[in-house]
């Protein structure tokens, strides 16, 4: 098992800041992927953007349907999504944004 160095904590500190992942000592109980990343003794410098890449993956999709028509006998549905909240400490202004439409 290999120790993080000050430059892996130092990364997952800061993929943690913008995955908008509250920090270990918020009242959340449950560890999010990201700290799970962190916390972990085998995880390396060579590891951390695969522990964040995989914590995103977890995290759901936000979005709101906003139309359902019908084009040529089949239901098309048209959704808004949101992005990621970016900023839990109100640091990144708008912390959430709406990227466009897309049709399902």
């Amino acid at each position: 098992m290999r120790s993080m160095t000050r430059g892996s904590l130092a990364l997952l500190a800061s993929l943690t800041l913008f995955a908008g992942v509250a920090h270990a000592s918020s009242s959340v109980s449950a560890a999010s992927p990201v700290e799970r990343c962190a916390s972990a003794p085998e995880i390396g410098f060579g590891q951390a953007l695969v522990c964040y890449h995989d914590a995103i993956e977890q995290q759901p999709l936000i979005y709101t349907r906003i139309a359902t028509s019908s084009v040529a006998g089949v239901e098309r549905r048209d959704y808004l999504p949101t992005s990621q909240d970016w900023s839990p400490e109100g640091l990144v202004t708008p912390a959430r944004w709406h990227a466009g439409t897309l049709a399902a």
